[in-house]
């Protein structure tokens, strides 16, 4: 019984002792645990303040090297002084404002619409003597010069674009103007009558021949733009027919009558087909005589 009552008292002091062991076991985890969380918090804390450091040097470096304010252009920033280069702005900010006060001005002068261009010639411009030059108010090309140069002040063209465009106005007034002249010339010749194209064929024919060459004759003819200048030529070819300059006279300076030459009154009275022939009666040899 006694060993009993001694056995019993042991295993009470042998769990009491587990169960203080283990508290304590415990305990020593927890504080290892927030030791291990403070160790974390506190790398977490010491990376976060590193990069802060680090960013706050960069860009205490980056200020530090040129304090240039950003709207400072880099040539016109002192690094060394840490200040504007004051005379080379200054003389950078006048031009700037001497330019845009000039654009305001060339601006200023651009009429509202193309059609307010006035068609005024420089003051410099002198015409030949006798000469009186004035504009078509009419004519197409002015209305597209007004375009093309509000199209150019405006600055929708510029550069050869512009050139082109105002080269195109130069040909389009040439083409016109030949337009024009052949138009005059025909209705010129036309007061030759109805033989008028035989007559021009047979001038033509006969510088062909007379001269041996091809292109002569269109080349004389295409100098001939009224009837008068047509019935010189004519007279021109008689007198050759005709023995040429020493036959003149001395009073008149025209060729004596010759069987053969026709009268302008007598061509104008001639047949288309009798025109022709006597055209071909003009078929000599360069420097020759007619039969």
């Amino acid at each position: 019984m006694a060993e009993e009552t001694t056995t019993a008292p042991s295993s009470s002091a042998s769990q009491g002792a587990s169960a203080t062991t283990a508290a304590a076991g415990s305990q020593v985890q927890g504080a290892a645990s927030q030791q291990a969380q403070s160790s974390q918090a506190s790398t977490t804390t010491q990376a976060t303040d590193a990069a802060a450091v680090a960013a706050a040097a960069a860009a205490a470096s980056s200020t530090t090297a040129t304090d240039r304010p950003a709207w400072v252009p880099e040539k016109y920033w002192d690094a060394a002084a840490k200040s504007v280069k004051g005379d080379d702005f200054a003389a950078h900010y006048n031009e700037l404002q001497a330019r845009i006060a000039a654009d305001d001005l060339r601006k200023a002068a651009i009429p509202a619409a193309p059609d307010a261009y006035k068609f005024e010639l420089p003051k410099d411009f002198a015409a030949p003597q006798g000469v009186e030059f004035k504009f078509n108010d009419a004519d197409p090309n002015l209305a597209m010069a007004r375009q093309v140069m509000h199209e150019i002040d405006s600055g929708k063209l510029s550069g050869q674009e512009a050139f082109s465009k105002l080269l195109g106005l130069y040909a389009g007034a040439q083409v016109s103007q030949a337009s024009t002249i052949e138009t005059a010339r025909l209705a010129e010749i036309s007061k030759l009558g109805p033989t008028a194209t035989a007559r021009i064929d047979a001038i033509e024919r006969f510088w062909n021949a007379y001269e041996g060459d091809p292109t002569a004759g269109k080349a004389t003819t295409s100098r001939l733009f009224t009837a008068a200048d047509v019935q010189r030529e004519e007279k021109r070819i008689a007198k050759i027919m005709g023995g040429g300059a020493s036959s003149f006279t001395s009073g008149t300076r025209e060729p004596p009558p010759k069987a053969g030459v026709k009268s302008d009154a007598e061509i104008a009275k001639m047949s288309a087909g009798e025109r022709l022939d006597y055209a071909r009666s003009f078929n000599v040899p360069k420097g020759g005589r007619a039969a």
